[in-house]
């Protein structure tokens, strides 16, 4: 019986041959017809039409504007998924088929050991030519334009290059270290060529990896902490100037990842002797590399480790790692004001501050306390004043992280100054307390006189001076003793009310009420149960009587001051209180 879908075939097949033999006839008989001269022949085209043809005045027509395109139409949810499916299937399953192909090559090499195929010499080179043809048949798949699945050829080529060359130096011994080392590098470099001329970020990836273990592969246990070193930034620097200008930048925390496996590691291993020298050059050269990422947060975490690392590296030596943190810390600075990174100063302060802190601890005995105590000045002079630099320049409004580096680096300054001063020069810390504070009222003065005219922001000179406010009230406590603290508050908060009467300041109202509340709490909660004894005292020529009075007069005298605002109520009623407690 006859298959009716042939039969139909058959039909189609004798129909459009039919159609062919009358197409030919009508084209000879045209040809016939034109060389006679009946009909004229078809001009050819112009090569280029004019760009306006030439019409009569009164035979233009007017224009008819076209209509506007159709909108495109919203992708369905049905084109995502394919999107998706197909974003899986030709890039992670290729890439997980691509070290499927490795790792079997691996397990291949340990099957024709254990079963003695062929020789040493010949399993290399047949992973070396497996390697060379794989990653050619790759090149060639992405000229062609699969450059997806090219992708995941290459780099299963150059996995089986990069594993012949571990073999031919670690399990047959063939090559010595130095030549097995350039192959591997040469992989590395061939790698890096090809992701460059094809744009390929996977293959990229991988040679970093295989660059980044190249050392670990084939270490010998020899201690060569120079040439680690050294292979470690020309690496990092080759192959992130390549991926910066095609605009790789999920490279960045890929190289920092690998950078911190293998660097910590390596600081670890290095000997006393060259701990110092060795870890400096690390930073020197790695620190520059990754502040330069065009990703913030890395950055940041550069700063930490490179201000953290330079106490680190020299542990019992002040001046090489106050050199260190000291240059970190103004580079930072400088990187900050270049990039506009406002939360950078900050960071590089706490960076600072955790260094000097470090290299006090992990100092050993005796600590060179004035030593580490100039770095520590350094420091805070160089974060201080490239603040206030930047707000006497810059007429904007200062964001929150210019107003914490005005207050923060004098509160961890003076923690930093008093524990140092604690341990051997106890009697300075009133002193360097008063010393701090008058460097805050100084740059108070200075921002306020340098503030633009049309600038109503008082913000960083109420910060100055309320830093210099505690750090006067803090070396009072510190510095003296006894009822002298107490007259010397009371004298502070009359000084606050005429500097708030005399310049108009209404900020000055609240720390003269809270000084008036500690003088009386003083007074009663401490002055006062050190002599309860009234017997063991004369009739008003006392110490405690003189407090009361000198209390009084000076609460009495800041209310006076203040005496056209509310504020006044308390130091008025805390100066008739300490009176009462003097007559009691």
């Amino acid at each position: 019986m006859p298959d009716p879908v042939h039969e139909r075939m058959d039909a189609l097949a004798t129909a459009n041959l039919r159609i062919l033999r009358r197409l030919d006839a009508i084209e000879r008989r045209l040809k016939r017809l034109e060389a006679a001269g009946a009909i004229p022949a078809e001009p050819e085209p112009p090569d280029s039409l004019p760009l306006q043809p030439e019409l009569p005045l009164q035979a233009a027509q007017p224009l008819v504007e076209p209509p506007p395109p159709a909108a495109a139409p919203a992708p369905s949810p049905s084109s995502s998924i394919d999107a998706a499916e197909t974003a899986v299937g030709l890039n992670w399953l290729n890439r997980i088929g691509a070290l499927t192909l490795v790792i079997g090559a691996a397990f291949f090499f340990k099957y024709a050991v254990d079963n003695a195929w062929i020789g040493p010499f010949g399993r290399i080179l047949l992973g070396l030519l497996a390697g060379a043809s794989v990653f050619g048949y790759g090149f060639h798949l992405c000229r062609k334009g699969h450059s997806v699945f090219a992708q995941g050829v290459s780099a299963a080529g150059l996995g089986l290059l990069y594993l012949s060359g571990w073999a031919s130096y670690s399990l047959y011994h063939l090559a010595p270290a130095p030549l097995a080392f350039t192959a591997m590098a040469g992989v590395t470099l061939l790698g890096g060529a090809f992701a460059v001329r094809f744009g390929a970020i996977a293959v990229a990836a991988l040679g970093m990896a295989g660059g980044y273990f190249t050392p670990v592969l084939l270490s010998s246990g020899e201690y060569r902490p120079w040439f680690f070193s050294s292979y470690l930034f020309i690496l990092n620097a080759g192959w992130l100037y390549v991926a910066r200008k095609r605009g790789w930048w999920k490279l960045d925390p890929y190289a920092a990842g690998f950078t911190l496996l293998l660097g910590f590691d390596f600081l670890e291993g290095l000997r006393i002797e060259h701990q110092g020298l060795v870890g400096s050059f690390c930073l020197a050269t790695q620190y520059p590399l990754f502040a330069a990422s065009p990703l913030a947060w890395l950055i940041y975490i550069a700063q930490a480790i490179a201000g953290i690392g330079g106490a680190l590296a020299w542990e019992d030596n002040v001046w090489p790692a106050g050199a260190v943190l000291l240059a970190v810390l103004a580079s930072g600075l400088a990187i900050a004001a270049r990039r506009a990174l406002r939360p950078l100063p900050l960071i590089a302060w706490l960076a600072f501050t955790a260094g000097i802190f470090l290299l006090h601890e992990n100092y050993s005995q005796p600590v060179p306390t004035g030593s580490i105590l100039v770095v520590a000045t350094a420091g805070f002079l160089i974060a201080f004043d490239s603040t206030a630099v930047r707000l006497f320049r810059n007429a904007e409004k200062p964001g929150r992280f210019e107003l914490l580096m005005l207050a923060l680096p004098g509160l961890c300054y003076f923690l930093e100054g008093y524990h140092l001063l604690s341990a051997g020069y106890p009697a300075w810390r009133g002193l360097f307390s008063a010393g701090l504070a008058l460097t805050y009222l100084v740059a108070g003065w200075l921002l306020r006189q340098n503030r633009p005219e049309d600038s109503r922001d008082n913000r960083p000179v109420l910060f100055c001076v309320g830093s210099a406010l505690v750090l006067f009230t803090v070396a009072i406590a510190i510095q003296f003793s006894g009822f002298r603290i107490t007259m010397l508050w009371a004298l502070e908060a009359a000084a606050l009310a005429w500097l708030s009467s005399r310049y108009e300041t209404a900020h000055l109202r609240l720390p003269v009420a809270l000084l008036s509340a500690f003088v009386l709490f003083r007074l009663l909660a401490i002055d006062g149960p050190a002599h309860s004894d009234p017997h063991a005292l004369s009739m008003l020529a006392n110490i405690r009587f003189l407090t009361c009075l000198v209390s009084a007069c000076s609460l009495g005298c800041a209310a006076w001051l203040l005496r056209s605002h509310v504020s006044a109520l308390a130091p008025y009623l805390c100066g008739h209180a300490s009176l009462l407690a003097g007559l009691a």
